[in-house]
């Protein structure tokens, strides 16, 4: 479903005139965590301003938020190293993991959500905020280019915090963080896509609550069979070995061998990549 048309009746209850911020997010997300969707949320607090929460001084005021997901093409995530959803797989997930949340859904690319809200609803005005976290801020010094037209909500894990703001201190262009441009969220818990997949690997229910949406949990467990195996212990080869073993006791014809294992709901989904991020196919 557009996004557009998921959050019409929260868009079409707004004055003329009044202002709605857009957060975008764009990731990798194999699989989507508890801490992907909770940064939108703190995001979402910080730019309402909720009761309790830190806000820049000279920030104009909204009335809505809508936050956009947008994912890493398969050959990008193949490239990571890791045993990685397909972009198919992996957009379902975020589904499932926003499903309850109006304002939240996934777009093709990062922003491309935009233009369309602006020519359905030209009597509002929209205000968008590149999310990321804070690590991959300071990787790639985003605090440096935010302006009016170019706004950064950076979320912060343990660790990172106190690089972004040494960073932030040695900067040249005096990061004044009261303007609302470039915006500090809080730190949240460190909880990464790997830790979820090692979890997932040995098949460990209380660890994958803190780490994933019960949404995302259910379909790991309805879409999985098989005894758990180590992620880790497999290399790219070897996995598609298990793979294809689990194809053949599916009896599968060999010939849909090439389609998406994620068609099937065969565990697991993971899809191995070669080394050049091309998908490691069965010959």
């Amino acid at each position: 479903m557009n996004c557009a048309w998921k959050c019409q009746e929260l868009l079409h209850g707004l004055q003329d005139g009044q202002r709605v911020a857009v957060v975008t997010f764009f990731g990798s997300l194999c699989p989507i965590t508890l801490s992907h969707v909770q940064g939108l949320l703190e995001s979402r607090r910080i730019l309402m301003g909720e009761p309790g929460v830190k806000r820049p001084a000279r920030f104009e005021t909204f009335h809505a938020v809508l936050g956009f997901i947008s994912l890493d093409g398969d050959l990008h995530v193949g490239e990571i190293g890791e045993m990685a959803l397909d972009l198919k797989t992996r957009k379902h997930l975020v589904e499932l993991a926003v499903e309850e949340y109006d304002w939240i859904d996934v777009e093709e690319w990062e922003g491309a959500s935009i233009a369309d809200l602006q020519q359905q609803w030209p009597q509002l005005n929209f205000t968008t905020f590149f999310m990321d976290g804070a690590d991959d801020v300071v990787k790639s010094g985003k605090y440096e280019f935010a302006s009016e037209q170019d706004r950064c909500i950076a979320i912060c894990h343990p660790g990172s915090t106190a690089q972004l703001r040494q960073a932030m201190a040695m900067s040249c262009n005096g990061i004044e963080l009261d303007d609302g441009y470039f915006i500090l969220g809080p730190e949240l818990p460190d909880i990464s896509s790997t830790d979820a997949k090692k979890a997932l690997a040995v098949q460990h229910g209380e660890a994958l609550q803190h780490l994933l949406h019960p949404n995302v949990i259910e379909w790991f467990t309805k879409f999985r069979s098989g005894p758990a195996i180590s992620l880790d212990c497999l290399s790219p080869r070897s996995l598609a070995t298990v793979i294809d073993r689990i194809l053949v006791l599916s009896h599968l014809p060999k010939s849909l061998w090439q389609r998406r294992r994620s068609e099937y709901h065969v565990w697991p989904c993971w899809r191995p990549h070669s080394r050049s991020g091309s998908p490691g196919y069965p010959p």
